[in-house]
């Protein structure tokens, strides 16, 4: 796997004053041999609903990955990878993807997550989750960029089992969406000052091994070792279907639907309440500024443009607002 072939766009969500977290995120991606582009992140503090979230920083960061998403469904780019600035990258991280092949039916993939649910082998270093936690790395393929945005859409009045955060949301959509991850981690979250927390803390220790939920990953290194050929995705009454061949270990998943057809993809909600027209010669100046600005409205407002150079605001802030 080629990081920058397999997602064309890469962002890590920073806020504006965190320049702490900047600069140790850019020197880190230096590091890691990463180019990606920083994405402002919307500031908890002018939120002023939660919108069924548990907290304001827990809505701001599931809208700040929502815009991520509809940036790159606008740019329509084929995959997304999002960053968060406080992710630690595997010192041979690029040498380590590129020993893995990742299955042409992944809709979700994570550089490395905490498994609640005991995963599959799905190939060398890779396995297939069916629920997993955090969100410091993780992918989304164009294909699903709409049913991702309006899980993260959540509204007051909603009750769910779970903690009211992005990373649960996205976990309930994994029985859904194909979704894969990097084992042991490649990337994972380092032990920093959270704005959402309000205190230093990590979810895995300082070689990227998950702490809660530990029990889940007992002896998969073991079995990834072991299994020389994968199945992803093979329905139960197929099993039996596999060719047998004693030089083979086939380990087939069972036990999930076949893979969402886009079409049937649930439409996305928009019922904006303001609307912004820009009559400009081309982008508009401080595009970030003007970023942040709307990130605050979230699906609440909808930007028009009509520039008088299309070809120019056509990579900006502007970009399909024509």
């Amino acid at each position: 796997m080629d990081i920058e072939t397999t997602f064309p766009l890469r962002y890590f969500i920073n806020l504006g004053r965190r320049q702490d977290r900047r600069v140790e995120t850019e020197i880190a991606l230096e590091d890691a041999g990463i180019t990606a582009e920083r994405f402002p992140a919307v500031d908890a503090r002018f939120v002023k609903k939660t919108r069924g979230y548990e907290s304001a920083g827990r809505y701001a960061l599931a809208l700040s990955q929502r815009l991520v998403l509809r940036t790159a469904s606008l740019k329509k780019a084929d995959a997304v990878l999002i960053l968060e600035d406080d992710v630690v990258f595997h010192p041979r991280l690029l040498e380590k993807l590129a020993e893995i092949e990742l299955p042409d039916d992944w809709g979700i993939f994570y550089l490395g997550c905490a498994h609640q649910r005991r995963p599959w082998p799905a190939g060398k270093g890779l396995v297939r989750t069916p629920y997993a936690l955090d969100t410091h790395a993780f992918a989304v393929r164009a294909p699903y960029y709409r049913m991702v945005m309006a899980a993260l859409s959540r509204h007051s009045g909603e009750e769910f089992a779970h903690p009211k955060a992005s990373d649960w949301y996205l976990a309930n959509l994994h029985a859904e969406i194909p979704t894969y991850a990097c084992y042991p981690n490649l990337a994972w979250q380092a032990v920093a000052e959270s704005d959402l927390a309000g205190g230093t803390y990590s979810n895995y220790t300082a070689t990227g091994e998950q702490v809660s939920a530990k029990g889940e990953t007992v002896g998969l290194q073991g079995e990834l070792w072991g299994a020389k050929r994968w199945q992803p995705w093979t329905r139960p009454e197929l099993a039996e279907e596999a060719p047998a061949n004693d030089d083979e270990k086939v380990i087939p998943i069972t036990g999930f639907p076949a893979t969402v057809s886009p079409a049937a993809e649930p439409p996305i909600r928009i019922d904006p309440k303001l609307g912004l027209l820009f009559l400009t010669r081309g982008d508009v100046n401080q595009p970030e500024i003007w970023q942040e600005f709307t990130a605050q409205a979230g699906d609440e407002i909808r930007v028009f443009s009509h520039p008088k150079d299309p070809d120019a605001a056509g990579q900006g802030f502007l970009a399909g607002t024509a």
